[in-house]
């Protein structure tokens, strides 16, 4: 009688061991999967005075939109790059100054801004209404020196509704953290 009895149980084991097994893999895909889609391939991004992106510049690209105001412009741009890359930059420790969505069904422009001995950096992504996707972004590193005047052109910038509110002369003289101090002021607070 107990041999029919582990006889019986034998599949049931190993029917409750491969089951395991199972969920155990998937959830490790799922895991794997998920934890790809959110980060945007965090290892696989360029890094430029700790701002991350998704795409790599070179030497030579980066030189002429500093010296030059030269726009770079990287084509194919993936639908999840303006979440991940402002995700990225605000856990990097930079401010999002201000930000506006277009209304072409998807166009976006960010500013970013860490502190003035850092290039501030502009963002464009351009939406391409016929096809429904990004058809290219456009970034533009602004050099230290340029920094003052360019937040003085963000504050009188009528289209980007935060602008009017910056403190630029705090910022420009901040040796702390650079945060909203009320909804919609950005400021310098002191260590």
């Amino acid at each position: 009688m107990k041999q029919n009895q582990l006889k019986s149980r034998k599949p049931k084991i190993f029917i409750a061991v491969m089951i395991a097994i199972i969920t155990i893999v998937g959830a490790l895909f799922i895991y794997s999967y998920l934890k790809d889609k959110t980060n945007l391939g965090i290892n696989k991004t360029f890094t430029y005075y700790d701002f991350r992106f998704p795409f790599k510049f070179s030497e030579d690209q980066i030189n002429r939109s500093l010296m030059n105001d030269e726009p770079i412009t990287v084509k194919n741009v993936k639908q999840e790059w303006p979440d991940s890359v402002n995700s990225m930059a605000l856990q990097d420790g930079w401010k999002l100054l201000d930000s506006i969505l277009y209304n072409d069904g998807g166009s976006s422009a960010y500013r970013y801004f860490k502190s003035k001995d850092v290039p501030a950096v502009e963002i464009f992504y351009h939406w391409d209404a016929l096809k429904g996707n990004y058809e290219s972004v456009t970034v533009r590193f602004i050099h230290p020196a340029k920094i003052g005047s360019w937040l003085l052109k963000i504050r009188s910038d009528k289209l980007f509704a935060k602008g009017e509110k910056l403190n630029v002369e705090s910022l420009m003289q901040c040796d702390g953290i650079i945060a909203e101090t009320h909804p919609g002021f950005t400021e310098c607070i002191k260590k």
